[in-house]
């Protein structure tokens, strides 16, 4: 049963993380403040997102086929510009303030299975 809760507790982290990034997108887009240049990448990471959800449930499904593991290049500051970006919408609605101190791109290797599309780290 303890391995029930915790699958159960994954799953629901998998599903509410990717679920929150398009809330945020989705609150931005409704204020109609942001430039056109903002709106277009605040429905790429709507997209993705939902994208990510479609291959969560989809993994979940196909849960007792494991996927080989590969290897594959992240792009960490990139990852960190999205999160960013998505943080931006609670800066203006509180005392927070998001400083970006990163510049051009950081790379490492990443063993995935190829069920594991997520972006977060």
């Amino acid at each position: 049963m303890a391995a029930i809760g915790e699958l159960s507790a994954n799953i629901a982290h998998e599903i509410r993380n990717p679920l929150a990034s398009l809330k945020g997108s989705i609150e931005m887009l409704k204020e109609g403040k942001l430039p056109e240049k903002h709106k277009e990448r605040m429905m790429d990471i709507a997209l993705s997102e939902m994208e990510r959800l479609n291959n969560t449930i989809s993994d979940f499904l196909t849960y007792s086929s494991p996927k080989p593991l590969e290897i594959q290049p992240v792009d960490l500051h990139s990852i960190l510009d999205s999160t960013l970006e998505l943080l931006r919408n609670t800066e203006h609605k509180s005392e927070i303030s998001i400083k970006k101190d990163f510049e051009g791109s950081f790379s490492f290797m990443r063993t995935l299975r190829k069920s594991d599309r997520y972006s977060g780290i």
